[in-house]
């Protein structure tokens, strides 16, 4: 529907078409070097990289949400332990973000050797993310937010309710501020496969770089695994206590397919 509140100018290349060209460079270092292991610059390919993102800077304050003390997320462990011949969920000690130096893959936020805390608003959308198989059981953990949070929600979408909330100077900005917001959550919501290319997650890491730098808590972006909740990652896992778990089984697992037509 943006595309009803301004003209687009096809010469100009638009907020979303410098994001693609700064994934590529990030998603194939051989050629342009374009992060060091803190995520940082270093190279003059990236030189556009920081004006984007300043240009989406003077936007982004329209998705922070607020997330008050004792908001409750949910953070999911496949498996079990076994206890004096039982078999009982993770101790609450384990059921957190692992240390630093446990982590070994790279997720949609973090690089290698980064923790983060990775949860949902729902039980069941953090079960979902976990694409556990039918009959699975997996610990289910309980936790509430420590202080209050800033958190850059993607899940809402950056939508113009109205062509006149702005001054027809800025709008076409805004636009491209909202096409990039969008981008950014399906971006985020893909799943993780076993066969991706690590440095897929490149741009998404890079980003949330951005957002930690700028001093807020987190990322709020949907679920591709579940039509109710939302996901959650916080940068700093101590900002989150879990204060119980319990052991569930995974009783379901429901199947769509479609026709493959190649990545969108």
């Amino acid at each position: 529907m943006n595309e009803l509140y301004t003209e687009r100018n096809w010469l100009h290349d638009s907020l979303l078409d410098q994001w693609y060209e700064l994934a590529e460079r990030l998603k194939h270092p051989e050629e342009h070097r374009p992060v060091a292991l803190n995520l940082e610059p270093v190279d003059a390919d990236l030189a556009g990289a920081i004006d984007t993102l300043q240009w989406f800077e003077e936007d982004i304050g329209r998705a922070v949400v607020t997330l008050p003390t004792d908001s409750h997320v949910y953070r999911v462990r496949l498996g079990y332990r076994e206890q004096d011949y039982r078999i009982v969920p993770y101790p609450i000690a384990e059921a957190g973000a692992p240390p630093a130096a446990a982590v070994t893959q790279p997720g949609r936020a973090n690089p290698v050797g980064v923790s983060y805390f990775y949860s949902a608003s729902e039980e069941r959308t953090a079960v979902a993310e976990k694409r556990p198989h039918r009959g699975a059981l997996v610990t289910v953990a309980t936790g509430r937010t420590t202080r209050e949070l800033q958190v850059i929600d993607l899940a809402a979408g950056m939508i113009l309710s109205s062509p006149f909330e702005c001054s027809g100077e800025y709008l076409p900005s805004l636009v491209e501020s909202c096409e990039l917001f969008n981008h950014l959550n399906t971006e985020f919501a893909k799943p993780l496969r076993h066969t991706d290319d690590v440095h897929e997650y490149l741009p998404t890491q890079f980003f949330a770089e951005w957002v930690r730098d700028h001093h807020y808590d987190g990322i709020r972006y949907g679920s591709a695994m579940s039509e109710v909740g939302t996901n959650i990652v916080f940068f700093d896992p101590r900002v989150v206590q879990i204060t119980a778990v319990r052991l569930v089984r995974v009783d379901a697992v429901e199947v769509a397919y479609a026709d493959y037509a190649g990545e969108d």
